[in-house]
């Protein structure tokens, strides 16, 4: 099989490890290995990967060097896997072959940052991966393929690692034909593009349904930042609950039982809540102060 020159890789988390590793697996030549200035545990691993293989790593926001740099590496393709900054136009057209980017959610349905994140939120049953062409919108171009699974009542770290193998095959299936040009483009329906999240978008509005409530805070596991409450000012982070239909009595955010956990009234249903994390410690709901009849804000 004929090997690309040159592949420049861009990549973060565990989609761009495992990535990685395929592209390895593979035998492809790259001629460089990038992520992003934030260090994590999968970042790390793809910084072995890269001596291992004596392979030049970096670490940057693309936004941050010139053009001249990535046009250094004289790479035939760029792909990008997990990897969380926007490349400008000018270095989209560097690549002859283009830039190629593995997206962890269904296209065009979910477009932009955290799409994963929104999925669960919004109580899918179906997740996916799909690989596609970047272009100057954010996760608008060509798609190659869509790979997808059903999955249901998992927190997003169970959903990320089951999307793994879709993400692998994706590029085994397809590299050759982004090498070749004979690979076949669809171009995007119109889609959704989610907002990018930030923290206190994590707090939990009680006067949802109670399946809403539990979606949401599967959607938050740690690391992620988690789904958060107040409590007398204090804030709570609940870190495992589930819902129930049983009737909800006494108001939003009331803490009706606790013998099984918190139970929380909601406006359908209600959450039984048992793992936290509150003043930087996991801790079940025995050890918190917190009794029948009070009310989460």
């Amino acid at each position: 099989m004929e090997k690309l020159k040159k592949i420049l890789f861009f990549g973060g988390n565990i989609e761009g490890y495992f990535s990685l590793r395929t592209l390895l697996s593979l035998g492809e030549s790259l001629c460089g290995i990038v992520v992003p200035p934030k260090q994590n545990h999968w970042n790390s691993l793809m910084s072995d990967l890269a001596e291992e293989y004596n392979i030049p790593f970096y670490r940057f926001d693309i936004n941050t060097v010139e053009k001249k740099m990535i046009e250094s590496f004289k790479s035939d393709l760029i792909l990008i896997s997990s990897y969380p900054h926007i490349f400008p136009q000018e270095i989209i057209n560097i690549p002859h072959l283009g830039c190629v980017n593995i997206h962890a959610a269904i296209l065009p349905e979910y477009q932009g940052k955290h799409s994963l994140v929104w999925a669960v939120i919004e109580g899918e049953t179906e997740f996916g991966v799909t690989l596609h062409y970047i272009d100057k919108g954010i996760d608008t171009g060509d798609i190659i393929g869509i790979k997808k699974i059903k999955m249901s009542n998992s927190n997003i770290n169970e959903i990320h690692i089951s999307l793994i193998p879709l993400v692998c095959s994706l590029i085994e299936e397809n590299l050759e034909g982004i090498k070749n040009k004979t690979i076949k483009r669809t171009t995007q329906s119109k889609g959704t593009h989610w907002k990018p999240r930030v923290p206190e978008d994590s707090k939990i509005d009680w006067s949802l349904s109670s399946d809403k409530i539990n979606d949401f805070i599967r959607a938050l596991a740690p690391p992620w930042p988690s789904a958060f409450t107040y409590y007398k000012g204090n804030k709570i982070e609940i870190i495992s609950a589930y819902s129930s239909p049983i009737n909800s009595i006494g108001g939003y955010g009331v803490v009706q039982e606790k013998e099984r956990g918190l139970v929380i009234s909601t406006s359908e249903g209600v959450i039984i809540a048992n793992r936290f994390r509150f003043n930087g410690r996991i801790v079940n709901s025995s050890e918190l102060d917190i009794e029948v009849g009070d009310k989460f804000d």
